[in-house]
Order: structure tokens, then sequence, then C-alpha cells
């Protein structure tokens, strides 16, 4: 006859059995996890230059990189003249609204340029005199320094507005590209006309260079170097 139970049939009901089995598989899963994760560590944790080399570099190409191709404009409406000295008179003639400078004085406005742009030229929209026979006068293209900056005074380009007929305009093609830096300038047209002559709407044509490769800065007709548009 049989008394009690033998040791392991006493360690097998109390549960040790399947407790054991846990902490070897557990065991086990830890040996075999730190092998797998290893050397993923170890490859990426080289360095900051190879993540960007080895991964992010090849898929950053310029395919979202959206830049305007070709000649760009953008314009200046002829009822935002300012009149340097007062007495000027708005009016409606042809395709635009236009100002007199009162008979003397210029009318200034401020042009808005994209950084890095290229001045290819311009557009100066006016009315004629009435018939004089004699220039309307003639409009710049000038940039001006900013102050606190090295920028100084130049008038980039001068078109002569010939005598005309009521609303027309005038061209003018700047060789060379005149290289825009807003650090340095700001950019503005300066009518300066003759009689009753009203100055219209004008536009400044440009182009945007493609973004340089890495390290080359762009450069300016002076050798100067001038912001980069691609690298805000």
């Amino acid at each position: 006859m049989k008394i009690g139970h033998s040791w392991t049939e006493r360690w097998r009901a109390s549960g040790w059995r399947s407790g054991w089995r846990a902490i070897v598989l557990l065991i086990i899963g830890g040996v075999l996890g730190a092998n797998l994760i290893m050397p993923a560590a170890a490859h990426i944790s080289d360095s900051v230059t190879h993540l960007w080399n080895a991964h992010i570099k090849p898929k950053a190409d310029h395919r979202y990189l959206l830049r305007p191709t070709g000649t760009q404009e953008v314009w200046v409406p002829g009822s935002t003249w300012i009149d340097e000295d007062g007495g000027s008179v708005m009016f409606y003639q042809g395709q635009s609204w236009c100002r007199t400078n009162g008979g003397s004085g210029y009318l200034i406005q401020q042009v808005h340029l994209p950084d890095g742009a290229k001045i290819t030229g311009y557009r100066a929209g006016y009315a004629d005199d009435g018939g004089s026979g004699v220039s309307n006068g003639g409009v710049y293209l000038t940039r001006e320094g900013l102050n606190g900056s090295s920028g100084t005074y130049d008038d980039l380009d001068f078109i002569d507005l010939p005598d005309a007929t009521g609303w027309t305009y005038a061209d003018e093609t700047m060789t060379p590209p005149a290289t825009v830096n807003n650090d340095k300038f700001v950019y503005i047209f300066i009518y300066t006309l003759n009689g009753s002559a009203g100055a219209c709407t004008a536009g400044v044509f440009y182009t945007v260079p493609p973004a340089p490769t890495s390290g080359q800065p762009l450069v300016n007709e002076t050798g100067e170097d001038v912001p980069n548009p691609s690298n805000p």
C-alpha cells in the first residue's frame, strides 16, 4: 500500500514545473532578441551622417521642389503711384488707371521681387500728354540701399517715354540682367513726367535661376555672393 506521494509527484502538483518552463523560455527569448537587435542598433547608431548619406539623401532629389520656369513678371498698378510733392491727378485711360505728377516732381512705387531673381527687363505703361510732339518723360528702375546695409543707390536702367497717342507702353531689356538682393536693397520705379502725361501700370520681368549644387552660392554680375532662393 502506497502512503503519500513521491517528491516528483509533489513537485508536479505544486506548479513549479510550469513556472520553470516559463522562466527558461524567457531566458531563451531574451538571448535571441539581443542577437537580433544588436546588429540593427549598431547599424543605426553609427552617426547622423550615415543616416543622411545611406537612407535619406538618395531619396531627397528635386522632384518636390516647385520652382518657376521661364520669364516671370510682377506688376505695379497705376493707381498706387506716390506723388513725392503732391498735386497729382488720377484718371483712367486705355487699359489702366494712371496718375499725373502735377507738372513737376516724381511718381514712385516699390516693386517686390524674389531674392536672387535676375531682372531681365521692364515695361512702363503711360498716357501721352495730349500730342505735344515731345517726350513724355522717362522711367527709372532703381535700387536703394537699406539702412544699415552696405548697399548704395543705383539707377539700374532708364527708359524714355516717346510721344504717342493715348495710352501705350515702352519696353526695356536689361543687359546684363541685374540680380536681386533683398538683404541690401529695395527696388523702386521712378516716373519723371512732362506736362500732363500719366504714369500707368508698370511691370518687371525676371527669371529665377536653377537651384545651385551644394556649396555653390549664387553670384551676381559683380562677383558678389547673394542669397540663395532655394535655401531660405
